[in-house]
């Protein structure tokens, strides 16, 4: 027996990924499928009556994901746990493995693992990530300035880096290296741009920033995007909130008595005018599995309600979203 065809690295755990297997008609074939550690085996197939089997390893990929918003002090590299599956499979003495990830498509070493536009705002109290994978070797994070003369900062490095790896931009610390390097601050209206590149300078990827005040009405969201990686976006204003009531009562010989009530809390926000090109982006937002709403300095769950997105319009347009707290609120009840 032996494996013929094998899913190829950072394929998408949402589409087939198919192992195959050739055997002998008469030839019983057992297939072990082991964890993300390689250790544990989580599934066994077994086949036999025929000279070729398919796997769909997606499957087994799907239930190991857990895609999180990091959450660091400083501008760093970090392995994002959860984000990309080992799935390992052994059939005789042959054992093979290849990487699933939590996004659409089949991931590349030579691109951002983002759909955003190639200009975003971000204010110097916020953050953001750029995800990129690596082939070994050193990896570094810089920042290019323009004001007074353009500057160039170094912000991380990582070496013998492998894999999947976040680059987790804080823009507090981001402003103390640029202080150190000599330029005192970062104001409304410039442009920053942040390079991943490798030790050979190869660029991995690239984010230019637009840098916006800072506002105690914004209303910064992220999400699970296309690529199975997380994005950030800010809304601007909160156009109105409401909680929705559900309660259950018995009557009884003196009345109605409530047995239960919950109540779930929703927001309407919306983002400034925005172009076309956002809005496509943005669009993710309302079918991707997570969202998380930044409340009190934490990422709190919340559910996207809209079932459609506007993606055109004669000009600039607003993104409109209502959300949902992910998870109600028990009150007390007699």
């Amino acid at each position: 027996m032996d494996i013929v065809k094998f899913p190829s690295q950072y394929a998408s755990a949402f589409k087939e990924a198919i192992c195959q297997i050739s055997a002998q008609p008469d030839e019983i074939v057992e297939l072990d499928l082991f964890d993300h550690a390689g250790t544990a085996v989580i599934g066994r197939r077994r086949f036999y009556g025929a000279s070729s089997y398919d796997v769909n390893l997606a499957y087994c990929a799907q239930s190991q994901l857990n895609v999180l918003p990091l959450n660091t002090v400083q501008c760093a590299f970090a392995v994002p746990n959860g984000r990309a599956v080992n799935v390992t499979v052994g059939v005789g003495s042959i054992r093979k493995t290849t990487i699933l990830t939590g996004g659409q498509r089949t991931c590349f070493s030579y691109e951002k693992l983002s759909e955003s536009p190639d200009v975003l705002d971000i204010s110097t109290d916020e953050w953001d990530e750029i995800a990129v994978i690596a082939e070994g070797g050193s990896i570094r994070a810089e920042v290019t300035v323009e004001k007074p003369t353009q500057m160039t900062v170094e912000l991380a490095t990582k070496t013998d880096a492998q894999g999947l790896l976040v680059f987790a931009l804080k823009m507090s610390d981001l402003v103390t290296k640029l202080k150190t390097a000599g330029k005192s601050s970062l104001e409304p209206g410039e442009h920053m741009t942040v390079r991943i590149s490798d030790g050979d300078g190869y660029v991995l990827a690239e984010q230019v920033y637009h840098i916006v005040d800072p506002s105690n009405d914004n209303v910064r969201i992220c999400w699970w995007n296309a690529l199975g990686q997380i994005d950030y976006f800010t809304m601007r204003r909160v156009q109105e909130s409401w909680f929705d009531l559900q309660k259950e009562k018995i009557l009884f010989s003196d009345g109605y008595k409530m047995t239960e009530c919950r109540r779930e809390r929703n927001m309407r926000v919306v983002s400034d005018f925005i172009c076309s090109e956002h809005v496509e982006w943005l669009s993710e937002i309302a079918s991707a599995p997570r969202v998380w709403m930044l409340e009190k300095g934490a990422w709190v769950r919340v559910e996207v309600v809209d079932q459609s997105v506007k993606l055109s319009d004669t000009g600039p347009v607003q993104m409109d979203l209502t959300f949902r707290y992910n998870e109600p609120e028990f009150l007390q009840h007699e």
